[in-house]
C-alpha cells in the first residue's frame, strides 16, 4: 500500500473584486490544501505471459480544498474569486490488461472508475454574506465517472522494418464542466476514435507514420464559461475538442 500527504500552498486572490461581498472573509487568503491519498494496487501475468493484468484501487480525502468560486456581483455581473470550501473525497479503482498472443499482435484494455463527493462546500448563495455548505448541490468538475480504452496492434515485417497497425477507442462518461450543474455547458458521455499505421526501420533510426484523430468527427466540449446577467448579456461560451484530424509524421533519429 502506498500513503502519501500532497499539498497545496495557500495563496490570495490575485484580482479581488472590491464589490464582491467575498471580500470581507477573503482578504486574508486562502488556507493551503491537504490530502491523505492511498493506493493499492497488484500486478499479474497468466497464461504464459501471455497476459498481463494491473489493478490498483485508490482513496483521498482532501481538507480544505481550494476551489475556484463565481457569486455575483453589484450592480450586474460574475466575480470569481479562490477559496477553501471545504472537505471532498475521492476514490475508485483502475483495472488494465494487456494481451500478447503473438508477435504479430496485442490488445489492451484499461477500464477506470471514480467515485468524487464533496463532504463540505461553502459558498456565498443570493447575495449573502455569511457561506453555507451547499455540498450536496455540487459536484467535482471535469471528473468522469468512468473512463475506458482499448487499441490493438498488428504488426510485420515490411522492406526492412516493421509495419504497425494500431486502431483505437477511448470512452468518458458524463461530466460538469463546473462544480455547479450548467445544463447548456456539461458534457454527456462520448467516445473517440482513432488509428494510426507506422513504419520503423530496422535499426530504429527512421519512422514514418500517419494517424488520424477522432475518426467520427465527435462535438465534444472541453471547456467553458457561463456569465448570467444583464450585464453580460446572459453569455454560454463553449470550447470544444479537435475536430477529425489527419497527421504525417517523418522521425530521423542521429
Amino acid at each position: 500500500m502506498l500513503n502519501c500527504r500532497p499539498f497545496w500552498g495557500g495563496s490570495f486572490d490575485a484580482a479581488p473584486d472590491s464589490v464582491c461581498p467575498s471580500d470581507s472573509f477573503t482578504v486574508n487568503g486562502y488556507d493551503p490544501e491537504t490530502i491523505d491519498s492511498y493506493e493499492l494496487g497488484v500486478k499479474g501475468a497468466f497464461l504464459d505471459r501471455t497476459l498481463f493484468v494491473n489493478l490498483a484501487g485508490f482513496y483521498s480525502n482532501y481538507k480544505d480544498q481550494q476551489v475556484t468560486i463565481q457569486v455575483p456581483a453589484l450592480p450586474s455581473g460574475i466575480a470569481s474569486f479562490v477559496d477553501n470550501a471545504g472537505k471532498g473525497v475521492i476514490y475508485g479503482f483502475e483495472l488494465e490488461t494487456r494481451m500478447v498472443p503473438s508477435r504479430n499482435f496485442s490488445a489492451s484494455v484499461v477500464v477506470g472508475y471514480t467515485n468524487a463527493d464533496y463532504k463540505e462546500f461553502f459558498t456565498l448563495i443570493g447575495g449573502g454574506t455569511t457561506p453555507v455548505d451547499v455540498s450536496n448541490q455540487r459536484a467535482f468538475q471535469n471528473t468522469p465517472e468512468w473512463t475506458a480504452n482499448a487499441s490493438i496492434t498488428w504488426s510485420d515485417d515490411l522492406a526492412g522494418g516493421t509495419i504497425a497497425f494500431t486502431p483505437a477507442v477511448s470512452l468518458r462518461s458524463d461530466i460538469q464542466l463546473f462544480e455547479l450543474a450548467t445544463p447548456t455547458l456539461d458534457q454527456d458521455g462520448y467516445a473517440l476514435v482513432e488509428a494510426s499505421v507506422n513504419w520503423t526501420s530496422g535499426d530504429g533510426k527512421y519512422r514514418i507514420g500517419i494517424a488520424g484523430r477522432n475518426l467520427t468527427d465527435e462535438r465534444y466540449r472541453v471547456g467553458g464559461y457561463n456569465f448570467p446577467g444583464a450585464l453580460t448579456g446572459n453569455s454560454v461560451i463553449g470550447y470544444y475538442g479537435p475536430p477529425r484530424t489527419f497527421t504525417a509524421t517523418l522521425e530521423v533519429k542521429y
